[in-house]
């Protein structure tokens, strides 16, 4: 290895950090002589993830059904984050921290469609049908060209009018639900595809659900997506996508101390044109999508109404020219409904009647593509330009430049540098992020300014001269302004009269980690093994004190396993392990009972920590014997399967006239799962 390769790899592992190393996969091949004559022996890269140098990742999910899964059900974002940069706080949590930020920061989107709530099931699921998908994008740091959020982006790709060309089926049975996808070609120049999942999960895992306190849980959940893809014209495409998701809780509980009722649904709607020629890619887009929940809650004498919801409105037009410039306009109207908790008790009465929030925002953005001659340096450029209409009738504008350059050091090796300026208008907070109906949204206001945060990251990648092997080493560091944390609870909104200004704490904080991963991409082991350590700090400042202290969700130390096993043809085996610290939470150092209610004293906020986590996932995924076109396959899959107790949270647990403080475990004993699935 020349020596300046030597010296840069030496100082990347010093800077380590981040994301799957996939330099533009292909096929490998080994010369060999066969009694005598010349032979080609092909090493096909099994590999479902391809990666640019700048971090950009792209996920083949037509082979995401061989992994492990949870009750027949394979899940994208869980297996996001087994990237480096990329994690989550516990089962609960189907949310993506990228880079330290929280889930709220992403942007996630079903074609050009934001989802506002991707999670079923309390985080156990997303709202996300795998089938329906031929591959999803995921990019660490949101571009420019995507929204104006402070972490990561994720968007699931629709299938082409090449992809639905065939009348094709392709059906999943699993003890949790079914689901099923359509291709249906309407002619040579449309394609219709349908999917939808449902939950008949009170069949055969209810008591999962069921509480200390409750007589019966039901809980029920379904998506449904539809894409028509039509070509009016030569190199004129029109997209017509449609998405709709629903959860369903109702709890019968004793002495109404649970809730009754929690609803919560999700909806996209989408037209879009494409249109390519030799001298530019034109682009346009409009959408709608929305996000409502209601929480109804009974506890002891009183009776709390708790609804909220979000629509927007989007236009989005861009045009990629002459192979150097993407331009784009983006315009957005939102009506947002903070929680509004309206209250019934014998004491009293507090109703708070929320008003709806309008705001618009409109943005520009520009981006530029330099290659130098020899394609060794790459420059990327970019500005985005956006007025934010507050609901009180202020305009903020703000101006995020973003820049990446690369270096190909050598062919199979390369070091990016990338950073920037990035805004965010839209928040999310909520007094539980466990997957529950009870987080928000609200927009940026006088008294709320749009968050902000000023980000570096420094990526090295490499391969072997093969490519059977890949490293990449990442080092990120963020900046954060404006942020917000959410201090009520709902004993709070029982008992006052609810404020949103008086309820949310304004602070900064800071995010830097680095993160490590090997790669295998060829043979008949495949996968990836990848480590990191970050901090996220936050300091807030509370009663004129400041306090400084790690986010929820922060990790120090995780590792991550992802292995796939290919002994023949019809038959894969996969492992999927995580090792992790445990992250933060307030403890109370004492209780009092007064009158029947509990009252506790609580320590430094976030000053403890939970339990190392660790599990260990398998499955084993069988292909039968294919039949003309129809083809079927059978996985098992075991979760947990050392039955490692983890511990969630503690919480107090009443029994018999007393109380303590105890520790709370979820899927603490191994799971099995098994799903038949058929493709003709």
């Amino acid at each position: 290895m020349p020596q300046r390769i030597f010296t840069l790899l030496l100082f990347s592992l010093y800077a380590f950090s981040y994301h799957v190393c996939a330099q533009q996969p292909t096929d490998s091949t080994d010369y060999v002589n066969i009694r005598g004559e010349a032979g080609v022996t092909i090493r096909k890269n099994r590999s479902p993830l391809k990666t640019s140098a700048d971090g950009k990742l792209r996920w083949d999910l037509t082979t995401i059904k061989r992994l492990p899964q949870i009750l027949g059900n394979a899940d994208p974002m869980r297996y996001l984050q087994a990237l480096p940069s990329v994690q989550t706080s516990s089962e609960y949590d189907a949310g993506l921290h990228v880079q330290g930020c929280s889930a709220g920061q992403n942007v996630l989107m079903l074609g050009e469609g934001i989802v506002y709530n991707p999670a079923h099931l309390m985080g156990i699921f997303s709202t996300f049908n795998t089938a329906h998908f031929p591959s999803m994008d995921f990019e660490p740091t949101t571009s420019p060209a995507v929204a104006s959020r402070l972490g990561g982006s994720m968007q699931m790709l629709l299938p082409s009018l090449s992809e639905m060309s065939r009348l094709e089926g392709d059906f999943s049975l699993g003890p949790l639900a079914a689901q099923g996808t359509m291709d249906v070609p309407l002619s040579s120049k449309a394609a219709l595809r349908l999917s939808g999942r449902q939950a008949y999960f009170n069949l055969l895992y209810g008591h999962w659900i069921q509480t200390d306190d409750a007589d019966d849980t039901r809980y029920g959940f379904g998506d449904y997506n539809v894409t028509l893809q039509m070509e009016p014209a030569p190199g004129h495409f029109l997209t017509l996508n449609g998405y709709y998701g629903r959860d369903r809780l109702k709890v019968v509980g004793q002495h109404d101390r649970l809730p009754s009722s929690l609803h919560w649904e999700n909806w996209i709607g989408e037209v879009s044109w494409h249109h390519a020629s030799q001298r530019a890619v034109w682009k346009q887009a409009l959408t709608t999508q929305g996000y409502t929940s209601h929480l109804r809650l009974h506890l002891f004498d009183s009776h709390l109404s708790l609804p909220a919801h979000i629509r927007t409105y989007r236009y989005k037009a861009s045009a990629d020219l002459y192979s150097r410039w993407t331009v784009g306009a983006d315009a957005q109207w939102h009506d947002v409904l903070p929680q509004s908790p309206q209250v019934e008790s014998p004491y009293s009465q507090l109703a708070t009647v929320q008003s709806e929030q309008q705001a618009w925002e409109a943005a520009a953005y520009a981006l530029y593509h330099y290659v130098s001659p020899k394609a060794r340096f790459e420059l990327h450029p970019a500005l985005r330009f956006t007025l934010f209409h507050t609901p009180d009738g202020h305009s903020r504008y703000a101006l995020s430049p973003y820049i990446s350059a690369i270096w190909h050091v050598a062919p199979l090796h390369s070091v990016t540098l990338k950073g920037g300026l990035q805004h965010q208008f839209l928040h999310q907070a909520g007094f539980t992020s466990l997957g529950m109906p009870t987080e928000f949204w609200f927009a940026s206001t006088k008294q709320q300014p749009p968050q902000r945060s000023c980000s570096a990251t420094l990526i090295y990648k490499g391969s072997t001269k093969d490519e059977a092997w890949g490293f990449t080493a990442e080092l990120y560091w963020k900046r954060l302004y404006h942020q917000l944390e959410y201090a009520d609870n709902v004993l709070t909104l029982l008992t006052d009269q609810y404020s949103l200004t008086e309820a949310l704490l304004q602070g900064n904080g800071a995010n830097y980690g680095l993160g490590l991963q090997l790669t295998r991409r060829l043979g008949s082991v495949t996968g990836w093994i990848s480590y990191s350590w970050g901090r996220t700090l936050r300091r807030f400042s509370v009663d004129g004190v400041s306090s400084r202290y790690p986010s929820n969700y922060e990790r120090r130390h995780e590792a991550n396993l992802m292995l796939s096993y290919q002994p023949r043809p019809r038959l894969n085996f996969s492992l999927t392990g995580l090792v992790a610290s445990g992250t933060p939470f307030t403890a109370p150092e004492s209780f009092y009972l007064i009158n029947g209610y509990v009252l506790s004293q609580y320590g430094r906020h976030n000053g403890c920590r939970l339990p190392l986590y660790w599990r260990f996932d398998a499955a084993v995924d069988y292909r039968l014997r294919s039949r003309g076109r129809v083809k079927q396959s059978l996985n098992f899959s075991l979760y947990n399967v050392f039955g490692t107790n983890n511990t969630v949270f503690y919480r107090l647990r009443f029994r018999d006239e007393t109380f303590a403080y105890r520790p709370v475990s979820f899927l603490k004993y191994p799971l099995p799962s098994f799903s038949y699935n058929i493709k003709f």
